[in-house]
């Protein structure tokens, strides 16, 4: 290859000089879809990687680190126009991937094919074994904090690769080359030069993509016919599954006006959800009197069911469908009566009572929430439901109510722990039941229940 003269005097050379001085990726041809390109450390300013691109095919690289002032230069300029303007000195950073690159003085432009390859860092009867590939193949995966290393188990050139997240730039990562766990070369990477059959937007996809694809690591071994037996992951990180810390950065203005949107969306969804919850609730509901328990009557007959735990309610707390209870003088239409279930755990108090229908008129004032079978845990109860239910919260003072709806077709056995004890109560089909809760914390249980601002 002829060498190209500069013209230190020559002010577009001067002004390319300038773009050029701070890259972070500075590249120049040597053969037809052959390259050699400088990449700084992102971690450590003194150090730089070379590495060496073939894309005839499909992508294959190689890469040697350097320290800048080991190779006689300040920067990355002056390294890049050394590269560029000096035969002798680009020859010399050529021995370093393959003697065979150099021949009579120049470099062959085959042999740069066959060195865009990590493993000619190793001796030719490791590669040989190595890509006979006998038994089983197990890709071994370390996950680390900032992203993951990986290997061959079983690779006789001891070559690992680790990936990690760039510190500089989400968008991208770094690959570094290991043998024996020691880096010799490192390149840059979009993210979108592993997405093969998918999007690849950060390091936890790329991470998921690898172990359900171990095949894809072949984008970054650059070794032909790859295939994996199985999959081993060793997890240092300090996350499951396949997150990363460093997943969730800064996006692009278009990207947070579509998720502004898809959170509209969501708020949209949230409130049709809850209309349809509350029509369907009022549809369903029971046109049944209410059935008023008469302690004394039944006195002997509850006492055998639930002993000690059965006595006259009076709870004493306010409640109210709407409005706030602290500004206005409180009615309860619902409770027609003052009798009902009470239990006692160590003194915080638990009330029951089966409630009428509610007027329409007051839905929209109701907030509603989903309760599954592991129900909810409050003023020392816990409640649990052998089926989904529907709890709707109401305004109260000195206390907590809360209507719980049985939306199922048969009753519903509810489980009451407290006090080391465990009571069970039926909730009939399409019936509504009120539940006070007094206790000296009760607006910090709200907020445990619906979170602050509720």
């Amino acid at each position: 290859m002829a060498e190209e003269k500069v013209n230190p005097q020559n002010p577009q050379t001067e002004k390319a000089n300038e773009i050029q001085d701070d890259c972070d990726k500075c590249g120049i041809e040597l053969c037809a879809f052959t390259g050699l390109f400088v990449i700084k450390n992102p971690w450590d300013p003194t150090e730089v990687s070379i590495e060496l691109y073939e894309n005839e095919d499909y992508p294959r690289f190689n890469a040697r680190t350097f320290k800048l002032k080991d190779l006689g230069v300040s920067n990355t300029k002056e390294l890049f126009l050394r590269l560029k303007n000096d035969k002798n000195f680009l020859l010399s950073i050529l021995r370093h991937f393959s003697e065979e690159v150099v021949k009579d003085d120049d470099y062959d432009c085959i042999e740069l094919h066959y060195s865009a390859s990590v493993y000619t860092i190793c001796d030719k009867n490791d590669i040989k074994t190595t890509s006979e590939g006998k038994g089983k193949r197990i890709l071994r995966v370390e996950k680390l904090e900032d992203g993951f290393r990986f290997g061959v188990v079983g690779d006789p050139c001891h070559l690992t690769w680790l990936i990690r997240q760039h510190p500089k730039d989400p968008g991208k990562v770094v690959i570094f080359f290991e043998k024996d766990g020691k880096p010799f070369g490192f390149v840059t990477r979009e993210y979108d030069f592993f997405a093969v059959n998918r999007d690849i937007p950060n390091m936890c996809v790329l991470y998921k993509y690898l172990n359900e694809e171990p095949w894809q690591a072949t984008w970054v071994i650059t070794w032909e016919d790859l295939e994996f037996d199985n999959i081993e992951v060793i997890n240092k990180s300090g996350y499951e599954g396949f997150d990363f810390k460093m997943c969730k950065y800064e996006e692009s203005e278009e990207k947070r006006e579509k998720q502004e949107e898809s959170e509209e969306e969501k708020k949209r969804k949230e409130k049709e959800e809850k209309e349809k919850l509350l029509n369907e609730m009022f549809s369903r509901m029971s046109y049944e009197p209410v059935k008023a328990v008469n302690v004394y009557k039944d006195k002997e007959i509850i006492l055998k069911e639930l002993p000690e735990v059965f006595t006259e309610v009076k709870s004493g707390v306010q409640i109210s469908l709407g409005g706030n209870t602290d500004n206005q003088s409180i009615e309860v239409p619902i409770l027609k009566f003052w009798n009902g279930i009470e239990f006692d755990s160590n003194g915080n108090k638990l009330f029951i009572f089966e409630v009428p229908r509610i007027s329409e008129k007051m839905k929209d004032k109701l907030e509603i929430k989903k309760v599954d079978e592991n129900g909810f845990q409050i003023c020392g109860f816990t409640i649990e439901f052998r089926e989904e239910m529907i709890l709707v919260r109401l305004n109260a003072k000195g206390g907590l109510a809360f209507l719980i709806f049985n939306p199922n077709d048969g009753s519903v056995t509810t489980e009451i722990k407290y006090s080391k004890k465990i009571k069970y109560i039926d909730l009939d089909r399409r019936k509504l039941y009120l539940f006070i809760f007094k206790c000296p914390e009760w607006e910090t249980e709200l907020m445990k229940l619906f979170g602050k601002g509720n």
